[in-house]
């Protein structure tokens, strides 16, 4: 298992899990909130790779 691989199925996991507490009752509003969760991944940033250079 690559660690990209790895980290996407954690944010999957974690998606999954804030989603489970969610309730929206408007259709618009429910629509936003998963286009902001799925599409746009507003709770987490993208990874950081760094380089050493020494």
């Amino acid at each position: 298992m690559s660690v990209f691989t790895l980290h996407s199925n954690v944010l999957a996991d974690y998606r999954d899990f804030v989603r489970a507490f969610l309730t929206v009752a408007d259709q618009r509003a429910g629509e936003f909130v998963g286009h902001a969760l799925v599409e746009e991944a507003r709770l987490w940033p993208d990874f950081l790779l760094q380089v050493s250079p020494s």
